[in-house]
């Protein structure tokens, strides 16, 4: 075996107060700047946020502005050919619903009013459709009145009760839903 010579020394002897001194500033410096270190690194990340966050916000507004734009443009684009739409199907629609409407309701009076109690006031041009629904619902001895161009199309009158067939009032009514659509976005957008 071999002996391990292991010198100790047993000498009192103390560390010099310099020693002492510089080990405690160094000790204070160390975490003086890991302290400072720290608070810095925090600051950074505050301010990254900050300025991430600021960038999000002018974003989301840009992308608010480019939508609203987006929508006037659609909306300048769409509404006239709605309009036109309306102003070109609606007179038709409105001669086949008025026709559908009439030849219905004077099928439910065939069965419950003689005819000669019933009135129907029509626009001149609609009579020829107003003879044909009384045809259909097997109705004869009604009387037709004429009206004034500009009044509701038809007006069936029997006694004290009255039923007005107004198309016109409804393409009326979907041209204000149209102009409201076009008050609104803009109301939105400004």
């Amino acid at each position: 075996m071999k002996a391990a010579l292991r010198l100790e020394s047993f000498a009192t002897s103390h560390p010099d107060a310099a020693a002492l001194a510089l080990s405690a500033a160094l000790d204070e410096a160390y975490r003086r700047g890991h302290a400072e270190g720290l608070r810095d690194g925090r600051d950074d990340g505050r301010e990254a946020l900050v300025q991430a966050l600021e960038r999000l916000c002018g974003d989301l507004e840009a992308a608010e502005i480019n939508a609203i734009g987006q929508r006037q443009a659609v909306l300048a684009a769409v509404a006239p050919i709605l309009a036109q739409i309306v102003d070109a199907l609606a007179p038709t629609a409105a001669v086949e619903r008025l026709c559908q409407a009439l030849t219905h309701e004077l099928a439910q009076l065939a069965r419950q009013v003689p005819a000669r109690s019933l009135t129907i006031s029509c626009q001149p041009a609609l009579r020829p459709e107003i003879e044909a629904c009384l045809a259909r619902a097997g109705l004869a001895g009604v009387r037709l009145q004429e009206v004034a161009p500009g009044q509701a199309m038809a007006e069936l009158n029997c006694g004290r009760t009255r039923i007005r067939f107004d198309p016109a009032g409804i393409v009326a009514e979907m041209k204000s839903i149209l102009a409201s659509i076009t008050a609104e976005e803009h109301a939105w957008t400004t």
